[in-house]
């Protein structure tokens, strides 16, 4: 036989020697499997086919899924149906695996599980459910069926404040902001604003205060927000607590709680304002009239000091020696002289004028 011949039968007889040991392989799981369940088939159903699992602040939102697993064509095979869940998102599933047993005939089981949304998912992602069910005889995975669903991280809202600028005293005249952290601990866009609770202490303090901007959050995030405080020459010394509230909304205006808090206030001003002069609004146009009062009474008990001291040269009989010196004090004060004159000039003028009248 010539050498090519040779060379061709054994080609063909190496090649059917890899075809059979290719084709053992592959009917060695036929093998170890009953005849019967060669043609088992499963089919998976998962319910609810869209479910939402809603957070809290510090603990996770459960979906509530089942899994509905038909295994049919196993008439007289006995074996295990294992279910196994995955998500896209790694979310956790709880549990995310089972076993069930299955007798001769087959059956239909059910496979009850938790998909956990976490507090840190944004509200409205969406993960996809694969619910894997295999159905093993012995060690061979006989068939194998696929279901799945759809779970979605439902809203929740929720803030908290931190002051995160120093305490100091505020005088008056200058402009004071005190700034505060505010986070949004729910997972949703969230409206922040911002309103005084006592508006009666707010008159008491005489101080202008002005609320932060509304802020407009999303889930998880943190702005600051900055209130401005105004001292006036009327505004009391010493600390107070002003009690504030930040209200929670979503965009479209609907509330969803608030959060209480008091901002410490130390206010810095003259010693004599809380006891000796009156608390008068210095505000615009009143001003000049307030600090006039003001003037003019200091002004009062500043010659009445004097008058006591020089009661010694006026003579009884003519009266309280008090009083005659208050008196010639304040007649020959420069005020009182520059008053009458004016006083006399507008005499002069209204008497010319009802001459002329007359002529």
């Amino acid at each position: 036989m010539p050498a090519r011949q040779r060379g061709r039968r054994r080609g063909a007889t190496a090649a059917a020697l890899v075809g059979l040991v290719i084709a053992s392989i592959m009917i060695v799981p036929l093998l170890a499997a009953p005849a019967a369940a060669v043609g088992a088939t499963v089919e998976v159903y998962v319910q609810p086919p869209r479910s939402v699992g809603t957070p809290s602040k510090g603990s996770a939102g459960p979906a509530d899924l089942v899994a509905d697993a038909t295994v049919y064509g196993a008439s007289s095979s006995a074996g295990n149906l294992v279910f196994t869940v995955t998500n896209n998102m790694e979310w956790e599933a709880s549990p995310s695996t089972g076993s069930m047993a299955v007798p001769a005939g087959g059956g239909r089981f059910t496979f009850e599980f938790q998909i956990l949304v976490p507090e840190d998912a944004v509200a409205g992602v969406t993960t996809g459910v694969e619910v894997r069910a295999e159905y093993r005889v012995g060690p061979a995975t006989v068939a194998t069926g696929v279901g799945g669903a759809s779970v979605e991280a439902g809203k929740y809202y929720g803030a908290s404040v931190r002051r995160v600028t120093a305490s100091e005293p505020m005088s008056p005249g200058r402009t004071y902001v005190i700034e505060y952290d505010v986070l949004n601990e729910g997972n949703a866009g969230s409206v922040m604003t911002f309103h005084w609770l006592d508006p009666g202490l707010l008159s008491r303090l005489k101080a202008d205060f002005e609320e932060p901007m509304t802020l407009s959050l999303g889930g998880h995030e943190n702005r600051t927000a900055a209130f401005r405080i105004t001292p006036q020459g009327t505004t009391p010394d010493g600390t107070v607590e002003v009690p504030v509230q930040m209200v929670i909304t979503d965009r479209t205006g609907t509330n969803y709680g608030h959060v209480n808090f008091s901002i410490e206030m130390e206010f810095e001003n003259l010693p004599i304002y809380p006891g000796i002069l009156p608390r008068l609004d210095l505000h615009g146009v009143s001003t000049v009239l307030g600090w006039f009062a003001v003037f003019f009474v200091l002004w009062l008990a500043l010659n009445a000091a004097v008058a006591f001291r020089r009661r010694g040269d006026f003579d009884e009989g003519d009266g309280l020696p008090f009083l005659q010196a208050y008196a010639a004090r304040l007649t020959h004060s420069l005020l009182y002289r520059g008053v009458r004159r004016v006083l006399k000039r507008g005499g002069r003028r209204r008497r010319r004028a009802r001459r002329a009248e007359d002529a």
